[in-house]
């Protein structure tokens, strides 16, 4: 096959993903017009019957009919959802129900009028944020949309009728839509249903619409505009279906556009022509906004620039702020570093004098920009800062540049008959360095300005006169006031410098402080407590963690406003795994900024952020919060890994022990089950002609093995009972001498092939224990001497009072110990059959580890000095009774 058509790997899968990622979301289309009139209402209506008629379940989230009765009755037979009733300055508004939608969740939902602004106090303050959401969810939409409302086109759209709409729509979202169907309608048509008053408009508002915005002129370039888009659309899916089809390759020569934006009326209009320019190339694109220290953050400037960031967002733009006090070499840089190959900058009307003052930056970019193609966007800007624009500073250092000029004269006045007046010149050229360094630029333009007047009046001929006899002295006046100027300018540009750089480094050193407690945290409130802590530091005002519950989200830390909108804030970002509140398109209102703590397969919780004094959460900022979260998730996620790791280590461990069990119990069950089978049906059988001897010698099998049975079980209930700490003791004064010998004679048979060795000081006290089962242990320590020891080796029991309490000790002189495995023998199912004998359930010795603990006791094993084992269990001091009679 040619390579032509050959399809792409990285193509293919890229299209395979896109198709999975719709398939788990909505579908959108969208009825497109080049204004209002149209019939896009209409039209929509008419397709929501269509499905309707198919069976489809089809509801209406809200249409807007403007009372017409043609789009009234295309309502007829469709489910029509309840609107939300929201009160805003005493006026009842109806708007969109998104949760009602949501809750409904039909398979396809007609919403009217994308471009609708929604009332103060909804969710999202834009209409195309509910459908997003609704996308989301996986419900297809029906919509409406005019081509005046599409972001990149407000300022055309402007351009062209004189009126600047404020409500608009991304690009990205038409861009996504499945369908756009354009409705269209000749402008004299549209005209002609003006006339006759079809059209919603205000009342009175007919005439002047048709000499304004609906005029035949207007009409025809919107109507061309509306057919641009939806061609540049069409042609969109078409080159996505072909790419899937293996039969095109996308042609991509490397284009990168980059928009550079400042604060200025003319930002939001760079950046839709950086949106157009990089949707026609097929680019990715940034925009880029430089920030100094004498930038002005209060003006309307930069908020015109903050709305121009929030607007390449939500076109797909990827954003950056950079702190530089040179604007053009910092956009230099990062568009040589970023292989940027087409650069838009805006730049204002203005007089010449301001680009003297200020600098030419555009000059400077096209004189240093090599191979980068420069476009340069010009408009009036009506938001530039003021000329003159001084901090003042604080009274205290105008103090300080008098006293340092006081200095420098003095110093000056001692050594005049030293040294020629000019080089007395240096030691204020020395002070205005200090001054601008330490002070300020207004206190050291005061200490230039006072040290040439101090110069001529104390060190200049006439010596006290302001005269100047030598006019050689002029300029170097004119050189002195120069370079103190230069001088303290720079100062203070480098004072800046160094400040941004602490900040930067203050935060570079908070992320490693942050990542190094992380990664030596093994706790989630280790974690939370580290990154409250250092983000706090850095971010300022309350910090909160909402993290994953078993009945939903807690919150971790400091929290400010309502608590229930907050949580509700919360939970939405966690559900949806976006950011919400504060600075966002979701909950605006809300007091905190909430970014989810996620990695591509899971989401652990939601960090909340409220700035200080209300502040706005900046793009710098959002980059810092963002590196947070991901140390945090990265942290939470190892954590999260060991907990579930230890979860399954210990299902590992469950399931081992349930084998073990099994085994163990099948073997002990089947021996003495069948034992009890063959007696019984050897007695059913042959009962009458046995001897009376044989009877009882099965009768007393049968007892035996059922005694064996009755044994094991309850060593298991007995362990069961322990281990849940469902086991009372039954506490009583015993003398140990009394337990030991109560168990010594119950065990008679089975110590009769042995010799019992009792050493037991004669006076020994009472103690306060449950005897049955200090008993039982004291059983299963003997069983466990006689089954690992040969006849007739002796067996000793000792008891002896020591600081700790008592101890009681067995010890035999049997096969000891496996090496290593002296706490081994105590764990459940442990066993070391010997050949000769059969394999225990391994519980004993584990019955009386509980035992002794749930009696504050010890239990241990170790080798005997002479051979065998020895096994030691303690009673504490506690335990000890002062007086018999007690």
């Amino acid at each position: 096959m040619p390579n032509v058509l050959r399809p792409d790997p990285d193509q293919l899968l890229k299209s395979v993903e896109t198709a999975a990622q719709r398939a788990r979301r909505g579908q959108l289309k969208i009825f497109f017009g080049s204004s209002a009139g149209v019939g896009k209402t209409y039209a929509m209506l008419q397709a929501a019957q269509a499905h309707r008629r198919e069976d489809l379940d089809v509801a209406v989230g809200l249409v807007e009919t403007h009372n017409r009765p043609e789009t009234k009755k295309l309502l007829h037979g469709l489910e029509v959802l309840p609107r939300r009733t929201m009160e805003h300055k005493g006026v009842q508004l109806e708007e969109f129900d998104l949760d009602a939608a949501l809750a409904r969740k039909p398979a396809l939902l007609i919403v009217d009028e994308l471009a609708h602004n929604n009332a103060p106090g909804m969710r999202h303050p834009k209409r195309w944020q509910d459908v997003e959401e609704l996308l989301d969810a996986g419900i297809d939409v029906y919509t409406t949309l005019n081509v005046q409302h599409l972001e990149s086109l407000n300022d055309v759209v402007a351009s062209i009728t004189g009126i600047t709409v404020q409500e608009t729509v991304p690009d990205n979202l038409f861009d996504e839509a499945t369908d756009v169907q354009l409705v269209d309608l000749p402008p004299e048509e549209l005209l002609e249903r003006l006339a006759q008053g079809k059209l919603y408009l205000a009342e009175g508002a007919a005439a002047r619409a048709a000499q304004n915005f609906f005029n035949k002129t207007n009409l025809m370039s919107l109507r061309e505009l509306a057919l641009r888009r939806t061609a540049e659309h069409v042609d969109a899916d078409t080159d996505q279906e072909r790419i899937q089809a293996g039969l095109f390759t996308p042609n991509n020569v490397g284009d990168r556009v980059l928009v550079c934006i400042g604060p200025d009326t003319l930002a939001p209009k760079v950046v839709r022509t950086g949106r157009r320019m990089a949707a026609s190339l097929k680019a990715p694109w940034y925009v880029l906004a430089v920030e100094t220290s004498k930038m002005d953050k209060t003006g309307r400037g930069y908020q015109l620039r903050q709305r121009a960031l929030r607007i390449a967002e939500q076109n797909g733009a990827q954003v950056i702020t950079l702190q530089s006090e040179r604007p053009g070499d910092a956009i230099l840089e990062f568009a040589r570093n970023k292989g940027i190959t087409k650069l838009i900058i805006g730049r204002s009307i203005r007089p010449i004098w301001v680009d003297y003052l200020r600098g030419f930056l555009v000059e400077h970019i096209i004189r240093h920009s090599g191979e980068i193609d420069i476009y340069i966007i010009t408009g009036k800007n009506e938001a530039r800062r003021k000329p003159l624009s001084w901090n003042w500073g604080k009274p205290s250092h105008y103090v300080w540049a008098f006293f340092l000029l006081s200095l420098c004269t003095s110093a000056g006045l001692l050594i005049r008959n030293l040294l020629q007046p000019v080089d007395i010149l240096m030691l204020y050229l020395i002070g205005a360095v200090i001054a601008a360094a330490r002070l300020g630029r207004l206190p050291s333009l005061l200490f230039t300005f006072l040290s040439v007047i101090a110069f001529n009046f104390f060190f200049v001929e006439p010596i006290y006169s302001l005269e100047v006899y030598n006019s050689a002295y002029w300029p170097t006046f004119a050189v002195m006031l120069a370079t103190s100027l230069v001088i303290s300018t720079q100062a203070g540009r480098l004072r800046q410098q160094t400040l941004h750089a602490q900040r930067r480094e203050r935060e570079t050193q908070t992320l490693y402080a942050l990542t190094r407690e992380l990664a030596a945290a093994r706790n989630r409130d280790t974690i939370i407590a580290a990154a409250i802590k250092h983000i706090s530091e850095t971010m300022g005002g309350n910090i909160a963690i909402w993290l994953r519950q078993k009945d939903g989200l807690s919150v971790n830390g400091v929290s400010v406003g309502d608590p229930v909108k907050e949580e509700i804030v919360a939970q939405w970002s966690y559900d949806h795994r976006q950011p919400a509140g504060l600075g966002t398109n979701t909950l605006p209102s809300a007091q905190n900024y909430y970014y989810p703590l996620q990695n591509e397969e899971k989401i652990f919780g939601v960090l909340a952020i409220a700035p200080p004094d209300d502040t706005e959460i900046l793009p710098n900022d959002k980059s810092t919060i963002e590196a947070f979260a991901h140390l945090i998730t990265t942290a939470l996620e190892r954590v999260f890994a060991a907990r579930e790791a230890e979860q399954t280590r210990l299902q590992v461990e469950s399931e081992k022990l349930r084998n073990t069990f099994l085994s163990s119990m099948s073997h002990d069950l089947r021996t003495p089950l069948a034992t009890i089978k063959g007696a019984a049906d050897t007695l059913r059988q042959s009962g009458e002609s046995l001897t009376h001897t044989a009877r009882g010698s099965l009768f007393d099998a049968i007892h035996q093995e059922a005694s064996r049975l009755s044994r094991v079980m309850n060593n298991v209930l007995d362990l069961t009972r322990l281990e849940r700490g469902k086991l009372a003791l039954n506490e009583q004064p015993y003398f140990i001498q009394e337990l030991i010998g109560a168990t010594v004679s119950q065990m008679r048979a089975k110590l009769s092939k042995h010799q019992v060795i009792i050493e037991i000081p004669e006076y020994f006290p009472l103690v306060k224990v449950d005897g049955l089962l200090i008993e039982q242990v004291m059983q299963n320590l003997l069983e466990n001497a006689v089954n690992f020891s040969d006849e007739g080796c002796p067996i000793r029991i000792t008891a002896a009072r020591n600081l700790d309490g008592l101890q009681i000790s067995v010890i035999d002189d049997g096969v000891g110990l496996p090496r290593g495995q002296e706490k081994q023998i105590f764990d459940k199912f442990f066993t070391m059959g010997q050949k000769d004998k059969p394999k225990g359930t391994g519980l004993g010795l584990a019955i009386c580890q509980a035992i002794i603990h749930a009696h504050g006791g010890h239990i241990w094993a170790e080798d005997n000095i002479g051979g065998g084992a020895a096994l030691h269990f303690t009673l504490p001091a506690s335990r000890i009774m002062k007086d018999p009679d007690a």
